[in-house]
Protein backbone atom coordinates (compact mmCIF):
# COMPACT_ATOMS: atom_id res chain seq x y z
CA UNK A 1 0.00 0.00 0.00
CA UNK A 2 1.39 3.37 -1.03
CA UNK A 3 -0.64 6.22 0.46
CA UNK A 4 0.90 9.58 1.35
CA UNK A 5 -1.11 12.71 2.12
CA UNK A 6 1.02 14.73 -0.29
CA UNK A 7 0.50 12.31 -3.20
CA UNK A 8 -2.31 12.52 -5.76
CA UNK A 9 -2.77 8.76 -5.92
CA UNK A 10 -3.17 5.81 -3.60
CA UNK A 11 -1.83 2.46 -4.78
CA UNK A 12 -2.43 -1.09 -3.62
CA UNK A 13 -0.03 -3.55 -5.27
CA UNK A 14 -0.30 -7.31 -4.88
CA UNK A 15 2.60 -9.76 -4.97
CA UNK A 16 0.94 -12.97 -3.76
CA UNK A 17 -2.60 -14.15 -3.06
CA UNK A 18 -5.74 -12.30 -4.07
CA UNK A 19 -7.33 -9.13 -2.77
CA UNK A 20 -10.47 -7.13 -3.35
CA UNK A 21 -10.07 -3.34 -3.31
CA UNK A 22 -13.03 -1.03 -2.75
CA UNK A 23 -13.10 2.75 -3.04
CA UNK A 24 -15.43 5.26 -1.27
CA UNK A 25 -18.05 4.87 -3.99
CA UNK A 26 -18.18 1.07 -3.62
CA UNK A 27 -16.37 0.30 -6.90
CA UNK A 28 -14.61 -3.05 -6.60
CA UNK A 29 -11.42 -4.29 -8.25
CA UNK A 30 -10.13 -7.86 -7.88
CA UNK A 31 -6.33 -8.04 -7.86
CA UNK A 32 -4.12 -10.98 -8.71
CA UNK A 33 -0.33 -11.11 -8.29
CA UNK A 34 1.41 -8.52 -10.47
CA UNK A 35 -1.57 -6.17 -10.49
CA UNK A 36 -2.19 -2.92 -8.64
CA UNK A 37 -5.20 -0.70 -8.05
CA UNK A 38 -4.60 3.03 -8.36
CA UNK A 39 -7.04 5.58 -6.95
CA UNK A 40 -6.88 9.19 -8.12
CA UNK A 41 -7.68 11.24 -5.00
CA UNK A 42 -8.93 14.24 -6.97
CA UNK A 43 -11.12 12.52 -9.53
CA UNK A 44 -11.95 9.47 -7.48
CA UNK A 45 -11.22 7.22 -10.46
CA UNK A 46 -9.85 3.79 -9.55
CA UNK A 47 -8.20 1.58 -12.15
CA UNK A 48 -6.25 -1.66 -12.37
CA UNK A 49 -2.76 -1.80 -13.87
CA UNK A 50 0.04 -4.32 -14.17
CA UNK A 51 3.35 -3.75 -12.38
CA UNK A 52 6.70 -5.49 -12.02
CA UNK A 53 6.89 -6.84 -8.45
CA UNK A 54 10.66 -7.31 -8.73
CA UNK A 55 11.20 -3.59 -9.29
CA UNK A 56 8.44 -2.39 -6.97
CA UNK A 57 9.73 -4.35 -3.97
CA UNK A 58 13.38 -3.32 -4.23
CA UNK A 59 12.84 -0.90 -1.32
CA UNK A 60 12.57 -3.94 0.97
CA UNK A 61 16.20 -4.72 0.11
CA UNK A 62 17.35 -1.15 0.75
CA UNK A 63 17.40 -0.26 -2.94
CA UNK A 64 16.18 3.01 -4.43
CA UNK A 65 15.21 2.38 -8.07
CA UNK A 66 14.60 5.07 -10.67
CA UNK A 67 13.49 4.14 -14.18
CA UNK A 68 13.00 7.31 -16.22
CA UNK A 69 11.50 8.82 -13.06
CA UNK A 70 10.75 12.53 -13.38
CA UNK A 71 12.90 14.70 -11.15
CA UNK A 72 9.99 15.93 -9.02
CA UNK A 73 9.01 12.34 -8.18
CA UNK A 74 12.64 11.37 -7.54
CA UNK A 75 12.96 14.27 -5.10
CA UNK A 76 9.86 13.11 -3.19
CA UNK A 77 11.32 9.61 -2.95
CA UNK A 78 14.67 10.92 -1.69
CA UNK A 79 12.97 13.19 0.85
CA UNK A 80 11.07 10.25 2.32
CA UNK A 81 13.96 7.78 2.11
CA UNK A 82 16.50 10.05 3.82
CA UNK A 83 14.10 12.18 5.88
CA UNK A 84 15.34 15.46 4.40
CA UNK A 85 13.86 18.55 2.76
CA UNK A 86 15.09 19.22 -0.79
CA UNK A 87 14.87 22.62 -2.49
CA UNK A 88 15.75 23.13 -6.16
CA UNK A 89 17.16 26.37 -7.60
CA UNK A 90 17.37 27.39 -11.25
CA UNK A 91 15.44 24.36 -12.49
CA UNK A 92 15.80 24.11 -16.29
CA UNK A 93 12.64 24.49 -18.34
CA UNK A 94 12.83 20.99 -19.78
CA UNK A 95 11.75 17.54 -18.59
CA UNK A 96 14.39 15.83 -16.45
CA UNK A 97 14.30 12.14 -15.64
CA UNK A 98 16.41 9.92 -13.39
CA UNK A 99 17.50 6.37 -14.02
CA UNK A 100 19.58 4.36 -11.60
CA UNK A 101 19.66 1.89 -8.76
CA UNK A 102 21.20 2.70 -5.38
CA UNK A 103 21.63 0.04 -2.72
CA UNK A 104 22.01 1.37 0.82
CA UNK A 105 23.89 4.41 -0.46
CA UNK A 106 24.56 7.62 1.41
CA UNK A 107 22.45 10.51 0.18
CA UNK A 108 25.61 12.29 -1.00
CA UNK A 109 26.49 9.33 -3.26
CA UNK A 110 23.02 9.30 -4.80
CA UNK A 111 23.13 13.07 -5.37
CA UNK A 112 26.65 12.84 -6.86
CA UNK A 113 25.40 10.34 -9.44
CA UNK A 114 22.19 12.17 -10.26
CA UNK A 115 23.99 15.52 -10.30
CA UNK A 116 26.55 14.22 -12.78
CA UNK A 117 23.88 12.95 -15.18
CA UNK A 118 21.45 15.86 -14.79
CA UNK A 119 23.96 18.70 -14.43
CA UNK A 120 23.44 19.96 -10.90
CA UNK A 121 25.46 20.57 -7.76
CA UNK A 122 24.09 20.26 -4.25
CA UNK A 123 24.68 21.25 -0.67
CA UNK A 124 23.61 19.29 2.40
CA UNK A 125 23.15 21.09 5.72
CA UNK A 126 21.68 18.85 8.41
CA UNK A 127 18.24 17.84 7.09
CA UNK A 128 18.15 20.46 4.31
CA UNK A 129 19.41 19.84 0.80
CA UNK A 130 19.74 22.49 -1.90
CA UNK A 131 20.09 21.41 -5.52
CA UNK A 132 21.49 24.05 -7.91
CA UNK A 133 21.40 23.68 -11.66
CA UNK A 134 24.29 25.32 -13.53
Amino acid sequence: VNSYASEEEIEVALVTGKVLVQDNQNHLIHLSPGEKATLDKKGGLMEKRAFDPNKTLLWKEGIIYFDKTNLAEAIKILERWYNVNIQVSDLPNKPLTCTGQFKREYLSNVLNNLGFSLGFTYEIQNKNVTINFN
